[in-house]
């Protein structure tokens, strides 16, 4: 409705002035009226992240994953917010050492891209999680993945299963 569009435009218009609190009652009137709108609710999430920057409240991440069930209703028209949201979600996971739940955003995430870049990407963060905890299998498994989809770097692929094999060698040792 035009009322709900222009109760939008005021929200956005506090959220560019950083006032989080006043942007999000203006986001929330608007999916109170009209619960399927789930443009308010990408809004009420920005604006709950806009007020923990750091990510240690759990208040936009409950908001992102509200968006991702209220973005089920129809994945396609949505998959913009879709991707908003498990990005969101992923670093939120990952800030907070959820290191699991990181790589199951990421996961989806590797799906909801169109381009060869960006499932790249994904991966990559995927791969650098399992490196980072010294899963060894898992990075072997990972950047064999990547080496697959994405040859034209295969000496940085190679180079990191290199360095699992040695790992798993050592587990060997001890």
């Amino acid at each position: 409705t035009a009322e709900n569009n222009d109760i939008m435009m005021i929200g956005k218009a506090y959220y560019q002035m950083k006032d989080y609190n006043q942007a999000d009652a203006s986001f929330m009137k608007v999916s109170q009226k009209d619960p399927n709108n789930i443009e308010s609710y990408i809004w009420q999430a920005n604006a709950a992240s806009g007020k923990d920057p750091d990510m240690k409240d759990t208040v936009a991440k409950y908001k992102y994953e509200l968006i991702i069930q209220k973005a089920q209703s129809d994945t396609a028209k949505y998959s913009n917010d879709l991707v908003t949201a498990n990005t969101y979600l992923f670093f939120y996971n990952f800030k907070n050492k959820k290191y699991n739940n990181a790589i199951q955003y990421a996961q989806r995430l590797v799906s909801l891209s169109s381009s060869k870049k960006d499932k790249v990407n994904w991966m990559t963060k995927i791969g650098e999680i399992y490196v980072a905890n010294n899963d060894y299998n898992k990075v072997k498994q990972s950047y064999s993945k990547l080496l697959e989809f994405d040859p034209e770097n295969s000496s940085f692929y190679n180079g990191r299963i290199e360095w699992a094999n040695k790992g798993l060698e050592s587990q060997k040792k001890k």
